[in-house]
């Protein structure tokens, strides 16, 4: 570990967006597609190189603190620290330079709701010491890195979240390609309609969730099947693979299915076509649901109320799932209406906190150098 002397005393802002994601799901690590953008829910870090061999961390939100000392095993029951903890050996086994810092951070960005809160957390500080220390690394190598921390902290995923918060435009969807890491942009012209993501008040945690357990299962079938990934992967060829389970060959087709949404979902923003991108982002629901598994009956009551409105398009979970969040594209002047709906539903009508959050699309990462 080194540290050159004029990087001493250098501060920037990183904000790192949190994002939604259209349609797509569980398709990332699986080498599919997926229609993500980012939105103006953010984390702010502030990050200051200083002289001191340790990491001061404060979060701001919920007035925590904590020091990291760059050489021991100190513990904390903080979550957050894991991520930093994860960073910090990333930094060391990969021999990139580092040094002490002071870092202060808060965020917009819903926790545990699937809008990549501790994506943007990663990816802050991977950007920020990337700038503060000298690496001159290009952003696909910082989105890889990025996931790497995460897989240091347990949550084995792909490089949808990274990618959506390095690479965004504002009103701009990306479509992403995880067979080649390839991608363009979409106009999200939606007039008239707006994205609203909505609390189903199941807090998710990936770490400790059957996650991990999904991405194994279909990833030993790829294995068997001999395949770069699953585009390259038809129906037939899943049906005639031996000695799974029903439940895994569900899955299997699941990936597929979710693959052709994309597709089809990109045809219906580039045609302006509501109606057609609502009835996907039902079925993405289903299939979520019933095939690969991952939903809770907290997302899907939330995603069955909004999907039998007339105001509401289409609903579905969105992100890793087991709890979090639900995804929807509604008339904007029937949000009040549809709000008060849901607050009436058993689970909500005690509740006072937050529901629902209209998102903006908005710019992926920046950076800005403090005087």
């Amino acid at each position: 570990m080194f540290l050159l002397h004029r990087h001493i005393g250098k501060k920037i802002t990183v904000r790192a967006p949190g994002r939604i994601n259209i349609i797509g799901e569980h398709t990332d690590y699986n080498g599919g597609l997926a229609l993500p953008a980012a939105t103006h829910l953010a984390l702010m870090m502030e990050m200051e190189s200083v002289r001191d061999p340790s990491w001061s961390i404060q979060a701001l939100d919920p007035g925590e603190h904590f020091q990291l000392l760059l050489h021991t095993k100190n513990e904390s029951s903080y979550h957050w620290v894991g991520f930093f903890r994860a960073m910090h050996s990333y930094a060391e086994e990969h021999q990139l330079p580092i040094g002490g810092l002071k870092i202060r951070f808060n965020s917009t960005i819903p926790i545990g709701a699937g809008m990549s809160s501790s994506s943007a957390l990663t990816s802050a500080l991977v950007a920020g010491m990337n700038h503060l220390f000298g690496w001159n690394k290009a952003p696909l190598s910082l989105i890889r890195i990025a996931s790497r921390v995460e897989h240091g902290y347990g949550v084995q995923g792909g490089l949808l979240d990274q990618m959506s918060i390095f690479l965004s435009k504002e009103n701009q969807a990306l479509y992403l390609d995880f067979s080649n890491d390839s991608f363009h942009y979409l106009p999200m012209k939606t007039p008239g309609y707006s994205w609203v993501v909505w609390d189903s008040l199941e807090r998710r945690q990936l770490v400790n969730s059957p996650y991990n357990q999904r991405r194994k299962a279909v990833e030993n079938v790829l294995q068997d099947l001999h395949a770069p990934h699953w585009q390259a992967v038809s129906a037939t060829e899943i049906n005639n693979v031996k000695g799974i389970s029903k439940e895994v060959r569900m899955m299997c087709h699941f990936i597929l299915e979710e693959n052709n949404r994309v597709r089809l979902a990109a045809k219906c923003l580039k045609e302006e076509n509501i109606v057609g991108l609502g009835e996907l982002l039902k079925a993405s629901h289903a299939g979520l649901r019933d095939q690969y598994r991952v939903s809770s009956p907290g997302l899907d009551r939330l995603a069955g109320h909004l999907n039998s409105q007339k105001s509401c398009m289409g609903a579905r979970m969105m992100g890793g799932g087991f709890g979090g969040m639900v995804l929807s594209l509604i008339k904007t002047q029937s949000l009040p209406e549809l709000l008060y709906g849901i607050r009436q539903l058993p689970e909500f009508k005690r509740g006072s906190g937050r529901l629902h959050y209209p998102v903006h699309i908005g710019n992926g990462l920046t950076i800005e150098e403090q005087n």
